[in-house]
């Protein structure tokens, strides 16, 4: 694209643009003939947040890639199989960098780094905090299929309940429209007693 070494679709060249309030955006430039193999052209424009075109930008703190060694005349000579297939040209994986995420700013930093240069949190901390966050998860997940089932057992018996009190309102509303129907006439309404008690409590106070 004209600029060695930028990569527009790396992670955290994208945070550290966004941070400062730009943005990069890939466009066409020209289109591709139209042959074998071919490929078109694109350009790489940098702008602010709200799409206004900044010339420049200190690149410190953002992503670089290097060019690959160019082969010699004498690597040039050997076949392509026999430099692909060399161990002698492959990176050692020894000696290759590993990169870790931390997980207090989802950045990759290299294995064995302590505080994130990023975020400065602790790195194993971190990652000790976010397997026990996923530890928990888990166990909610697994125990899921069980709360749904003590769920629907308290759905049920809240509709018991539910229709119980129902019928008891139901029951006292049609007990409030016997008595409005009796008007006073029943002698328990009226404050009288029945004979049959008024001639036994005679009798006991004849007793007497």
């Amino acid at each position: 694209m004209g600029r060695p070494g930028n990569n527009p679709y790396c992670h955290h060249r994208a945070l550290e643009l966004k941070a400062r309030g730009l943005r990069e955006r890939v466009v066409p430039a020209a289109p591709a003939p139209g042959l074998s193999f071919d490929h078109g052209r694109f350009d790489l424009l940098l702008e602010t947040s709200d799409g206004r075109p900044v010339s420049s930008v200190p690149t410190s703190g953002l992503v670089q890639l290097g060019r690959a060694p160019k082969r010699t005349a004498k690597a040039a000579e050997q076949p392509l199989k026999s430099a692909r297939t060399s161990t002698s040209a492959r990176t050692p994986r020894k000696g290759r960098t590993k990169l870790v995420l931390c997980r207090a700013c989802l950045r990759h930093v290299k294995s064995g780094t302590r505080a994130c240069p990023f975020c400065g949190a602790d790195v194993r901390a971190s990652a000790r905090g976010y397997r026990r966050r996923l530890h928990a998860a888990q166990d909610a997940c697994a125990r899921l299929p069980e709360w749904r089932r003590d769920a629907r057992r308290v759905l049920r018996d809240c509709e018991y309940v539910r229709e119980h009190c129902r019928r008891q309102r139901e029951m006292l509303a049609a007990q409030r429209e016997y008595l409005r129907a009796l008007d006073g006439r029943h002698p328990f309404a009226l404050g009288e007693r029945p004979a049959r008690e008024v001639a036994d409590d005679e009798h006991i106070r004849a007793g007497e």
